[in-house]
This record gives structure tokens, sequence and C-alpha cells, in this order.
């Protein structure tokens, strides 16, 4: 890590094989460097499914994001002003019932603006059905929004939120989020609580 980007990689082993439970473990990577207004990075995870003990199958589930983007916090009047557009990969293998790599991708773009704790993120995606076993599957096999599993080819998101606490350590979200398949409007809304354990946190006090 250091001023001008970072670097990171984590193993996350979330379930023990049993004969009631799934074993189940995730690797995970992202990287970002930036030079002065543009930047540049990648997101990474494999997710290894596979069966209780006894059963026989494993799903392998691989993504990968590369992106670009511009980044013109301190050039304007906004406290928040980017845009970031990159290539959305993965590599997901069945090995029971389908016994081959499936590699669905698109683009994805993501734009955000904040000013006075009132902010908006808008994120696009266009390309394939990025979750095909979705209906077999779902959450245990996928996470975040289930709306990437839409087969029509786009998905929109517009998330509309106010900051009432703003910290340095810590802040609060209260958000409205919007989606759209290309067929159906559905919207949600939640708060959040956000708490940086940065390297301050834990720096020692001379």
């Amino acid at each position: 890590k250091g001023n001008k980007g970072y670097a990171e990689v984590a193993l996350d082993w979330n379930s023990r094989q049993s004969e009631t439970r799934r074993e189940k473990f995730m690797i995970f990577s992202s990287a970002l460097q930036k030079k002065g207004i543009v930047y540049g990075g990648y997101n990474f995870s494999m997710y290894h499914y596979a069966m209780v003990t006894g059963g026989s199958g494993v799903v392998d589930n691989v993504w990968v994001l590369p992106f670009v983007g511009i980044d013109l916090d301190e050039k304007t009047f906004f406290d928040e002003l980017s845009l970031e557009a990159g290539w959305l990969q993965t590599f997901q293998n069945d090995r029971s019932n389908v016994g081959k790599y499936v590699k669905p991708g698109g683009v994805h773009i993501e734009t955000q603006i904040e000013k006075y704790k009132f902010g908006v993120i808008g994120t696009l995606f266009y390309g394939d059905c990025m979750m095909p076993y979705y209906e077999r599957y779902g959450n245990g096999l996928y996470q975040g929004d289930s709306f990437y599993s839409a087969t029509n080819g786009k998905y929109h998101r517009l998330e509309i939120y106010w900051k009432p606490l703003r910290r340095k350590d810590m802040d609060l979200k209260v958000s409205s989020v919007h989606h759209y398949d290309g067929r159906v409007w559905s919207w949600q809304q939640w708060a959040s609580f956000t708490v940086n354990l940065n390297d301050d946190l834990f720096a020692k006090k001379k």
C-alpha cells in the first residue's frame, strides 16, 4: 500500500464440509494505481462451492473486473466526482450438471457525484447473464445484486443517498436504490453504517 495505490489478497473459508453443510471458500484480490486524475486496477474473486459429504459435484465461480477511471474530486466543486469503466468477465463451471466452463461477460460503467453530504451513484451493465446458475443455487453460489442474473443484456442501478454522519473514521448513509433490468423496475431503501479500520486507528502513539 502506498500514497498512489494498493494491492491486497485474502482467503475466506466460510464453511467446512459435513453431512449437512457444503464446503465453501473464496480467494479474492484487488489493486489500484493512481496517477494524477487517472487510475486503474482490478477486482478478482474465486469461489469454490462444493457439495456436502458424500455428495458429488463442485461449482467453480471466478469473477474478474479490470477497470480504468478518472477521479475529479480535487479538480471541481464537488466532494466526489468520478467515472469508471471496465469489463466484467466470469468463468463458471458446474462440474456435475454441465461439465465445462461458461464465460459470460459485459461492460461495467459506474459514476458518482456528491456534494453537501448528498450524492448519486449510477451503475450501467451491458452484457450476458452473469449468474447462469442462479435458479439452481441462488444466493448460496452468487453474492451481490441478483439483478446480474438478468437475461436480456442490461442492468441499470441508481442509488440516491444522504450521509447525515460523515467522518474520516466512520459514516452513516441512508439510500434510495432503484433497479431496472430492461423489463422490471424495483425500489429498495437501506441504511448503512461504516467504520474505517485504517492505519491511523491502529497506529502506535508516541
